[in-house]
Order: C-alpha cells, then sequence, then structure tokens
C-alpha cells in the first residue's frame, strides 16, 4: 500500500520517511522476486516430474504392448506347434510303418514351421539313407531329390549325421555344401541358408533324423527347438511300436508255424468266465475242426476220460487256487469214440486285480508215444522173458549136473562097490545097495521135478490157486501149512506169476527138506509199487535151512528174483526158525512186470 505525505510533517521529516518507504518497497519487491522465483522452480521441477512420470508411464505401456504382442505371437506359435503335434498324431494313427507317414510328416513340419524342404533320413547299422524328401515348387535344384536318395550319412558326417551321432537337434546357419546343393548359385532366390536337423529318439537310440532346409536365416528358437524335440520322440516311440507289432507278428507266424508242425495245440482259459480259445491243432487233438472247439471248462472235462476225470478237475482247480504251473497226461474221448492221450501243460497269471484270472497252456497228442511205450514195453517184456529162459535152461542144466548126475554118480559108484562086496562083505553090499535105491530114488525125484518145471506153467489158474494146491502136495501132514495173501493178482503178469510161483516153491521145499518144522507160513503182498512174497518156518533156524546161505536152493531163488529187478533174503523168523523174504518191484506204480 503507498505511503501519503502527513500535512503536518516537516521537509526533513518527509525526506526521512520516503528513504524508509523506499527500502521497505524493495524489500517487498525482492520478496515477491524470490518467491515468484521459487514458485518457477517448483513449477519447473513438477513439471520434470509430470514429464519423467509420463516417459516411465509411456515406457511402461510400451513394454506391456510389446509383452502383450509377445505373449499373443508365443500363444499363436504354442497353437501351432500344438495343431502340427496333433496333425502327425492323426498321420501317424492312420500309418502302419514309419515310412507310410514319413510324406504327411514332412509336408506338416515344411508348411507349418516355414522351412522350403524336409528330409526324413533313417538310421541303419552304420549309415542314413533317405526314404522321403519335400520341398515347396522351386524351392530346390533339379536333381536334390535323387541326390538325396543316393546319399549315406555316416555318424558325425554332415548336419543329419551330427544329430544322429550327438541324438539332438543341430542348427545350422550356414550353407550347405554337400553333393545335393552342387546345383544352386548364390544368386539364387531360393538359395538354402539355413538347416536344421533333430533325430527320431526310440527306446534304443535314434531310429532316424529328420532335416529341415529354409531359405532364410533363423536362430536358435527354444519353442521351436522343443516341439521337434517333441515330435522326434513321439515319432521313435511310433518306430518301436511298430518295430515291436512287427516282431510280435513273426514271433506268432512263427509259433503258429511250430505248433502246426509239431501239432501243439494252444490254449487261452479265462478262469473268471470260463470261456476258452483253442488253437487249430488244439481242435484236432480232440477230434474238431478248426475253429470249432471252443469249449467252457465244464464242456472240456466232458471230453476227458471218465476215468481221469476226477484227477484233471481237481489239479487243474488246485494249479488256479495256488497260481501254480501244471502239468497232465491223461485219457480224452473224441466225439468218434476214439480214446487219445494228451500231455497237457499250463501256467496261471494274474489279471489288472491281482488275481488269478488267465491260464495259458498247451497240450499235445501222444497217443503214438504212448503205443510206442506200450511196445518198448511188451518187447522188453519178450527179452526179459528169453534171458529168464535161458538163465532157466541153465540152473536146470546145472541142477542136472549138479543133483541128478550126482546122484546118478553115487549110485554107480554104490553099485559098483555092492558087486565088489557082495562075496567078501555081504552086510556093506547090502548097505551100498540101500544107498544105490535112496539115490536113485533121489535122481528120479529130482529128475520129476525138473520135468514139471519144464512143463506147462501151474500158474495158469492164478498164483494163489497154485500156491494153495503147493501146500496141499509138497507139505507133508505132519507140518501145519498156512497161506496168507493181500492185493490184487492182476497187477503182476504172466511172466511174474511163474517165476513168484517157482521161488515159493523152492523156499518151501527148503524148509520141509531141511528145517525140521512142525509149522510153516507162505505170504503174498501186491501193492501198487511192489509185490513180496515170505516163507517162514519154526524149525532149527538159518544154518539147517537151505542147505546153508550159499547152497544150490538159496542161489537158484536169488538169481530168479535178480531176472525180475527184485531182492531175496534170508532172515530169522520171529517163530524161531527161518524166513525167505522176496521184493519185486511193479513198474509205474502197478505196471506189470515183464
Amino acid at each position: 500500500m503507498a505511503r501519503t505525505r502527513d500535512p503536518n510533517m516537516g521537509k526533513s521529516d518527509w525526506n526521512t520517511w520516503a528513504v524508509g518507504s523506499r527500502g521497505v518497497e524493495v524489500e517487498r519487491l525482492e520478496w515477491e522476486l524470490a518467491e515468484s522465483r521459487a514458485s518457477e522452480r517448483r513449477a519447473r521441477l513438477e513439471a520434470a516430474e509430470t514429464r519423467e512420470r509420463f516417459e516411465r508411464l509411456l515406457d511402461a505401456s510400451r513394454r506391456f504392448t510389446r509383452t502383450l504382442s509377445d505373449r499373443r505371437r508365443q500363444q499363436q506359435t504354442s497353437r501351432q506347434n500344438l495343431a502340427v503335434q496333433h496333425t502327425i498324431e492323426g498321420i501317424l494313427a492312420e500309418a502302419d510303418r514309419l515310412e507310410d507317414a514319413a510324406a504327411g510328416v514332412l509336408r506338416t513340419l515344411g508348411e507349418n514351421f516355414g522351412w522350403q524342404v524336409a528330409v526324413f533320413w533313417v538310421a541303419g547299422e552304420e549309415t542314413l539313407r533317405c526314404i522321403e524328401v519335400w520341398h515347396r515348387p522351386d524351392a530346390v535344384p533339379e536333381g536334390f531329390v535323387e541326390a538325396c536318395r543316393r546319399t549315406r550319412f555316416m555318424r558325425g558326417e554332415g548336419l543329419p549325421g551330427s544329430a544322429w551321432a550327438e541324438n539332438r537337434a543341430v542348427w545350422s546357419g550356414d550353407s550347405p555344401r554337400e553333393e545335393r546343393f552342387v546345383g544352386e548359385t548364390v544368386s539364387s532366390e531360393c538359395r538354402l541358408r539355413c538347416a536344421l536337423a533333430f533325430p527320431v529318439t526310440g527306446g534304443g537310440g535314434p531310429r532316424g533324423v529328420i532335416e529341415l532346409l529354409g531359405s532364410r536365416v533363423l536362430h536358435p528358437d527354444k519353442e521351436l527347438l522343443y516341439s521337434v524335440g517333441l515330435i522326434g520322440g513321439r515319432l521313435g516311440q511310433f518306430a518301436d511300436r511298430c518295430r515291436a507289432e512287427e516282431e510280435l507278428r513273426e514271433a506268432e507266424e512263427r509259433l503258429r508255424l511250430a505248433t502246426e508242425a509239431g501239432r501243439v495245440g494252444l490254449l487261452d482259459w479265462d478262469v473268471l468266465t470260463g470261456e476258452s480259445r483253442c488253437s487249430g491243432a488244439m481242435a484236432e487233438i480232440y477230434g474238431y475242426p478248426p475253429g470249432e472247439f471252443n469249449p467252457s471248462y465244464e464242456e472240456f472235462l466232458e471230453r476227458v476220460h471218465p476215468d481221469e476225470r476226477v484227477r484233471v478237475r481237481s489239479t487243474l482247480d488246485a494249479a488256479v487256487a495256488a497260481g501254480a504251473p501244471h502239468e497232465l497226461e491223461f485219457r480224452i474221448v473224441r466225439p468218434t469214440g476214439d480214446i487219445r492221450w494228451v500231455h497237457a501243460k499250463g501256467r496261471v497269471h494274474r489279471g489288472e486285480k491281482d488275481l488269478f484270472e488267465r491260464v495259458l497252456g498247451v497240450s499235445l497228442d501222444v497217443t503214438e508215444q504212448k503205443q510206442a511205450e506200450e511196445e518198448r514195453d511188451r518187447l522188453h517184456s519178450l527179452e526179459v522173458t528169453a534171458h529168464a529162459e535161458a538163465a532157466e535152461r541153465n540152473r536146470i542144466s546145472r541142477e542136472l549136473h549138479d543133483r541128478v548126475a550126482h546122484s546118478m554118480g553115487v549110485a554107480y559108484q554104490s553099485l559098483q562097490l555092492y558087486e565088489a562086496l557082495a562075496q567078501k562083505d555081504p552086510v556093506r553090499a547090502h548097505a551100498k545097495l540101500h544107498t544105490a535105491k535112496e539115490m536113485m530114488k533121489t535122481a528120479l525125484e529130482q529128475t520129476r521135478n525138473l520135468s514139471m518145471e519144464l512143463r506147462r506153467s501151474e500158474t495158469e489158474n492164478g498164483l494163489i490157486s497154485a500156491l494153495r494146491d503147493l501146500l496141499e502136495v509138497a507139505v507133508p501132514d505132519s507140518i501145519s501149512a498156512e497161506l496168507s495173501t493181500s492185493g490184487a493178482e492182476s497187477r503182476l503178469s504172466d511172466h511174474q506169476r511163474g517165476q513168484l510161483y517157482l521161488i515159493l516153491r523152492e523156499a518151501v521145499r527148503n524148509a520141509v527138506r531141511h528145517s525140521g518144522c512142525r509149522s510153516l507160513t507162505v505170504g503174498l503182498d501186491i501193492t501198487l509199487e511192489e509185490v513180496s512174497g515170505c516163507v517162514e518156518d519154526d524149525g532149527c533156524g538159518l544154518e539147517g535151512n537151505g542147505e546153508t546161505q550159499s547152497g544150490l536152493g538159496l542161489r537158484s531163488i536169488r538169481e530168479r528174483a535178480a531176472l525180475l529187478e527184485g531182492t531175496a533174503e534170508v532172515y530169522a523168523s520171529q517163530k524161531g526158525g527161518a524166513g525167505v523174504q522176496i521184493c519185486l518191484p511193479l513198474r509205474s506204480g502197478g505196471g506189470q512186470v515183464g
């Protein structure tokens, strides 16, 4: 506010007042100027801060726009890569071999990823060979495809060989310098300037290599490398599956040929449903046309011989319950009534729920083998019988020499002594004559016994009947005789009956002649595994029975038992006398010994 002069103020006072007023005004103006400059500085600072914030906001907006564009581009690339993988999956689903899918795979890769050329190389034992080439029109020089098919790459040779050797994707920005590219010129607009090769990786290593060639120089793209890695792995799995299917088909064909050639039947039995699938050879074994024999469990058992059915059912049920393998040999009855022998083996397998759900088995018709075994046993029986008859002839010849000849020799010597002593010593001469008569009587009895052995078998009406007759005829009335039997005599062969009878008869005669017994017991026990016979007495014991343990009677018994693959044993009986035990084996739990 301007100051006004006071009318009553003097001149000097006025000057003083004016000077003071100017100073105050100057101060005020300086203060206002400082405030104005400060406001201007604050405005400039605020403007700079605003401009900085705007620039940061603009930079953030630009970065967001770039990020959004990158994400959109990445999403588009991912969708494109997924579409490529989906397309390749469709191509593989319609192909039976990797070679059949190669053309579609290369076209899909080239068209979607922007490459000019795609080549599929398959790995052999030592080199890579080309099986398919795809290219855009006018993208390759003339003769390029033929050159690719002629070219072979070793491990580490060229871009495909490097990808094969390193088992990873290999990227190159240099122009290829191989024979395939000789026709290209530097001025060519379609000149190939970039290449990517990635392996087709299977379980056992690379199965091949896919090579992609382009006209633009590109830089390694992680997204692309990741995608081609997935594609290479999927193609490798497809190649492994094709190889496994081919090997399975070959194995099935070999199995089919082997089973048909060997006439081996195959069975696949579903335990839960009771249904089964049988091969053609299996149907033929059971007497059905191929493809018409897929029985249920019960229908299968109906074809088993009635005598074998219970055993077969129990064995199969036990195998399924325990999950154990089984092996059976049984008879079957064909629809025509023919009886055949079948040898079957099988194994039980678990299902997804860890239950025994499936039985896989094989069957073989062994009827001819069984017949051959029976014929072999028959021939063996004939051979044993022939050996036994020869041994019997030797034994009879030996007994004729040892017993009859001995008795006749003693009788002859006694007659000679009788003639010499008839005049000199009538008493001794008479004794010699009596001795000659006894020796002649003994010789006649021995000859009669040997002739009886040469006649027809005493066991024609059965072994037990023959033993009863023996005790009635050969045992005096002064000796009590008893016969004890058990088991089925039908398990013995005719030859065994005859030989066992001769052995027991010899033992009975020894006991009657030499033991001085008052009672005699004959035992016969027939089981599935063996037949045993025994003769026991209550006589004077081992020393007086059978002339001695190495005498002619016991030696004959042991020889006969050995011919039947058996044993003979002499022992002290519970009655105080001696006993003879004979054990003869029966084959296969009841088969007859020849």
